[in-house]
C-alpha cells in the first residue's frame, strides 16, 4: 500500500444486465452522488472506477481563503446597507468576479 492512500474494499454482485451497486461507504468517501459520471478503466485484468468531475472552461473555483474574504466583503456591504439587484445571471456573475478582485 502506498503511503497516504486510504484503501477500503467491499464486494457486490453483478446483475444479469451488468449492473452493480457502489456500496454507500465507498460512495460517501468518493463523493459519488446520483447523476455523477463514472469512468471505468481496464488495466490488464484489473478494473478501475473513478468519479468524473466536469467543469466548464469558464467555471472558476475559489479557495477557502478566497471564499472567506468574499464572505467578509459581502458582510461589510450588507452592514452598510449596500444591496445589489441583478436583472440577469450574467450580470450577477460579472459583479461576483469584480467583488473577488476587491476581496483579495
Amino acid at each position: 500500500m502506498r503511503h497516504g492512500v486510504e484503501q477500503e474494499t467491499a464486494m457486490t454482485s453483478v446483475s444479469v444486465r451488468g449492473q452493480t451497486i457502489i456500496p454507500k461507504p465507498l460512495r460517501q468517501a468518493c463523493h459519488i452522488r446520483e447523476g455523477d459520471l463514472i469512468r471505468w478503466r481496464r488495466q490488464g485484468s484489473r478494473l478501475f472506477v473513478e468519479r468524473v468531475v466536469l467543469r466548464s472552461a469558464q467555471e472558476e473555483t475559489l479557495s477557502k481563503t478566497e471564499w472567506d474574504a468574499l464572505d467578509r466583503l459581502v458582510a461589510r456591504q450588507r452592514k452598510q446597507g449596500q444591496v445589489t439587484r441583478y436583472t440577469s445571471l450574467d450580470e450577477a456573475k460579472a459583479h461576483s468576479r469584480a467583488l473577488r478582485k476587491h476581496a483579495r
